[in-house]
């Protein structure tokens, strides 16, 4: 989590707005990432929203729950070593229950606190579908945990950058 000077509503813009080309950091990690699996991944950094990159076909990911303006919710279904099944919608994410698969969902969560603070903070949650796949993935996020801890990080804080900067030009 981070605390972000300045109004809610421009926590969640940035949330919005922020792109993979405002993440240095995020990256560099990605591009050793592709590299590591044999892809070279030279390419400026996308400029799109990163939540919008998310539901683009291809990516694995989904919006689970976006009601809430304080709060997205987005998942993947999944196998570690296998190609993602064609999940879409948030009903195929819980009925999601294959031997040996994963469903992993992440959260921004935006809590205003005293005057213009806000709590911006983001969680994520793993479920395995029985022991070999706990176990088969146990051992896979022992090898990425430290990356994807870094690429939380530096998105809560550009997110807090472009939020803080755009309240300030306001």
């Amino acid at each position: 989590e981070v605390r972000v000077h300045a109004p809610a509503a421009a926590v969640v813009r940035a949330i919005r707005e922020v792109s993979l080309a405002d993440m240095p950091v995020a990256v560099a990690l990605l591009r050793i990432r592709a590299a590591a699996s044999g892809q070279f991944a030279g390419a400026a950094p996308d400029t799109r929203p990163v939540l919008d990159t998310m539901l683009q076909p291809g990516s694995g990911f989904l919006a689970l729950d976006v009601s809430d303006p304080a709060e997205f919710v987005y998942g993947m279904v999944g196998f570690v070593h296998k190609p993602k099944p064609p999940i879409t919608t948030p009903e195929g994410f819980t009925a999601f229950v294959e031997p040996g698969g994963l469903r992993v969902a992440f959260n921004l969560r935006v809590t205003p606190e005293q005057g213009d603070v806000v709590r911006l903070s983001t969680e994520t949650r793993c479920l395995a579908n029985g022991d070999e796949a706990r176990r088969t993935f146990a051992g896979y996020w022992r090898i990425i945990y430290p990356g994807s801890a870094i690429i939380r990080r530096v998105w809560l804080d550009a997110i807090a950058a472009r939020a803080e900067r755009d309240a300030g030009a306001r």
